[in-house]
Parts: structure tokens; C-alpha cells; sequence
């Protein structure tokens, strides 16, 4: 497999570089043990001595989502939009933080629906997170369709 690289700013600092090898650590538990508790636990320590990374942020809110832990997805989508994310990073930060909202609260909210309207109506979105912000206006994000996100290691993000 071969490794990502993000543009963050800030990387070949000692603390940059431990969140790295987190990073890599959590990305390798993920793909070839398929054990996202343990990816998990590797991005918490990342973003835990880096968290001015806003790509380690959103990778660690997306598997929080897959595991369905509403209020880590919300804390981290948050973190990651403090960020200095670009679209379609950024979108992806907000369908994220929409899902682990709904998933925290059993139901809809209205930040929720209003990050979904922000989200479909964002040309710069991608196709398939357009896609999935007007499936969430009307379909409630539940633990089970957590499980089928696909996780976006490169860029951080929905794969």
C-alpha cells in the first residue's frame, strides 16, 4: 500500500511527525486488519499531539461514524472545521459533523438539515457528497447506513 502525504502545514515538527506515524499506524489497522477500533485509537493519539491538522481531524470523524459514535464524530468534524480545510475537504467536514449530529440525537436536528441544504447546494462538493446531503434531508443517518461510509485516508475525508 502505498502511503498518503497531506499539505498540512506544520509537518517535520516532533509533534507533527508522531501524529504522522499515528496516522500511518491507524490508515495500515484499517486496511489491512480491517480493525477500525484500533484506527480509531491511532487517530485520537494523532490528533491528540497534533491537532492542527484538520485532514487527521475529519479521517478520525468519518471512522467514528462507521462505529456510530455520534458524539466523537461531532467533536472531530467540529476540530476539523476550525481548519483550514479546502472543498471538497470542507464539505465532507459538514456532511460529517450532519450525521454525527443525527446520530447523537436519534433524529434530525435543524443544524443538521441546514448543513445538508449547504452541502447539496455547494457546486464544489463532490458529486457523491452532493449526493448524500439531499439523501440526508429527507433519510435520518442511523447506525446502520454508518457502517457502509467508505473512509477517505489521502485526503482526508468520504471516500
Amino acid at each position: 500500500l502505498s502511503m498518503p502525504r497531506f499539505e498540512t502545514k506544520g509537518f517535520g515538527t516532533p509533534a507533527a511527525d508522531a501524529a504522522m506515524s499515528e496516522y500511518v499506524q491507524g490508515y495500515r489497522k484499517f486496511f489491512e486488519t480491517g480493525d477500525i477500533g484500533a484506527a480509531r485509537a491511532h487517530l485520537r493519539l494523532a490528533t491528540e499531539r497534533y491537532g492542527d491538522a484538520p485532514e487527521l481531524w475529519l479521517v478520525r470523524a468519518v471512522l467514528a461514524l462507521r462505529e456510530a459514535d455520534g458524539s466523537d464524530a461531532v467533536e472531530s468534524a467540529r476540530n476539523a472545521l476550525r481548519g483550514d480545510l479546502t472543498e471538497p475537504a470542507r464539505s465532507d467536514a459538514k456532511l460529517a459533523l450532519a450525521f454525527g449530529l443525527e446520530l447523537s440525537a436519534g433524529s434530525s436536528t435543524s443544524e443538521s438539515k441546514g448543513l445538508y441544504r449547504e452541502v447539496s447546494g455547494n457546486s464544489r462538493a463532490t458529486a457523491k457528497a452532493r449526493l448524500l446531503a439531499k439523501r440526508g434531508a429527507f433519510l435520518r443517518f442511523t447506525p446502520r447506513r454508518a457502517r457502509y461510509l467508505a473512509v477517505d485516508f489521502m485526503y482526508g475525508g468520504l471516500g
